[in-house]
């Protein structure tokens, strides 16, 4: 089975060789974009990382909970692992039963 792709300065392994030398541009200073002491190669990663990572840009808030998001599809997440009904049968006796999670 391949190891996958390593990188020899952090030791961190990569499942391709895209995303090693995506990973690698960090290291050569092709970094343009920063937020605090983070470098990203990428401007959509350095996004991700405010929306993910600073309040301030948390602007998704849960209409059940007050949680907030970064972005729209953290908050839908959330409603589908946390507040949505489910409903479960059971492999025994087939009996329907219905999920709150709150």
């Amino acid at each position: 089975m391949d190891a996958g792709y390593l990188c020899h300065t952090r030791g961190k392994t990569f499942v391709s060789e895209k995303s090693l030398k995506s990973h690698v541009k960090i290291h050569n200073l092709q970094s343009p974009y920063r937020c605090g002491g983070v470098n990203f190669h990428d401007k959509t990663h350095c996004q991700r990382h405010k929306c993910d990572k600073h309040e301030e840009t948390k602007t998704n808030e849960c209409p059940i909970c007050s949680l907030k998001f970064g972005t729209s599809s953290e908050l839908c997440t959330l409603h589908r692992r946390v507040h949505e009904k489910r409903e479960f049968v059971c492999n025994d006796c087939s009996k329907e039963l219905l999920v709150v999670r709150n």
